[in-house]
């Protein structure tokens, strides 16, 4: 996991993912379940951020399914916040809001302010880009107001062209 982290934070996604991969295929080795979800995760995570969608949506679904039977509530909020946006990345936006707004309240009824806003930010761009160049005034939990022209593909943050914002 570690590696997997370190090679995210020094801007090398492939290594982020191979080292991720190599985290759950240990976790499963050693029949390390809580351990493998939450490496799943990741991992979905970190092909969400390579662009891998269907990837992510496979590994993320997968997280959720072992976390929700585990009860791991923070890894079944979490990965529903990534699968979210995979989904919304692969054109499924009324099953990708639904998984926002499920993480939100989570993070919210946790007091997780940090991860409730992500949540946010992710709902907001998931309500963009379903509905590319308007306005969205009062859509999202707390209101938030944007004007972004998405016509042209999948929202950016900062330099990150296509890619989800950093970790949340």
């Amino acid at each position: 996991m570690a590696r997997g982290v370190e090679a995210r934070l020094l801007g090398d996604p492939s290594e982020c993912v191979r080292c991720n991969e190599r985290a759950v295929e240990e976790s499963e080795r050693v029949g390390d379940l809580r351990g493998g979800c939450v490496e799943r995760g990741n991992l979905g995570y970190a092909y969400l951020e390579t662009g891998a969608y269907a990837q992510a949506e496979r590994t993320l679904t997968e997280a959720l399914a072992t976390a929700a039977r585990l009860g791991l509530p923070l890894v079944v909020a979490t990965a529903q916040q990534n699968l979210g946006l995979a989904l919304a990345r692969l054109g499924d936006f009324e099953r990708a809001l639904r998984l926002e707004h499920a993480s939100y309240a989570t993070f919210e009824a946790q007091g997780d302010a940090r991860r409730a806003g992500c949540s946010l930010l992710y709902l907001a761009v998931i309500e963009l880009e379903s509905q590319p160049s308007r306005t969205l005034i009062d859509s999202t939990p707390a209101g938030i107001a944007l004007r972004i022209d998405a016509t042209s593909g999948p929202t950016t943050f900062g330099s990150r062209s296509r890619q989800a914002p950093g970790p949340c």
